[in-house]
């Protein structure tokens, strides 16, 4: 049985995880016969933000203990977590991609990525494990592959294509149905427009993990 990694950031698009892409994600994960991994970083996210008003919260909130609220209580820190673990990586959309496994939202193209969260990246580009970007986790995988030119998903975001071009990679348009390929490094991206539709996240997160099956299934 193969074992596909999510890693996740919290449980809410503001501040964390998305929770339909992460959702869509598990779904099609589990429907192809594979394990999920749900794993995250023990850290305090950046920020909590109430989901109704949008308003910053005083209490902070821990990243791993949120994602578990996705992860339906079976969520590891991404300190246990190593590429032996794992055969492939889904990393879905959300600003606490942005937040919290990087500070892209605060530092752009100079952002930084959480440790443990670089480390594994690392060990999964070294072993050339496939991997899936959804949404802003476009920017989370463009900074930890800066040696690299890869094609990334932007959608119709010219702030994100942007980005994407300050860190050296090439922004591709196309919408959330469309999967983009980068067959050299092993990744799968696609878009996710900001909204209230479900649909959208589940064409995006089912195209780039059936993707992720297909290069698994041909080794």
């Amino acid at each position: 049985m193969y074992r596909v990694g999510i890693l996740l950031s919290g449980c809410g698009e503001l501040d964390g995880s998305d929770p339909a892409q992460t959702v869509a994600a598990y779904m099609r994960i589990e429907t192809a016969g594979a394990e999920v991994v749900a794993f995250a970083p023990d850290v305090q996210q950046r920020d909590s933000i109430h989901p109704l008003t949008g308003a910053t919260l005083s209490a902070p909130r821990q990243a791993l203990a949120e994602s578990a609220r996705l992860a339906r209580g079976a969520c590891r820190p991404a300190a246990a977590v190593t590429a032996l673990h794992v055969d492939a990586l889904v990393v879905p959309g959300g600003l606490g991609v942005v937040k919290t496994l990087c500070d892209v939202a605060v530092s752009g193209a100079d952002a930084t990525l959480e440790p443990q969260v670089a480390r594994v990246l690392a060990e999964l580009q070294r072993e050339r494990k496939p991997v899936a970007a959804l949404g802003e986790a476009v920017l989370l995988i463009g900074l930890s592959r800066r040696e690299q030119r890869l094609r990334l998903a932007c959608g119709t975001d010219p702030a994100l294509a942007l980005l994407l071009r300050e860190l050296g990679h090439e922004p591709v348009a196309g919408g959330p149905a469309e999967k983009i390929v980068d067959a050299n490094g092993r990744l799968v991206s696609a878009a996710v427009p900001f909204g209230l539709l479900a649909s959208p996240a589940m064409a995006a997160a089912t195209g780039a993990v059936d993707q992720l099956l297909e290069w698994l299934l041909a080794v």
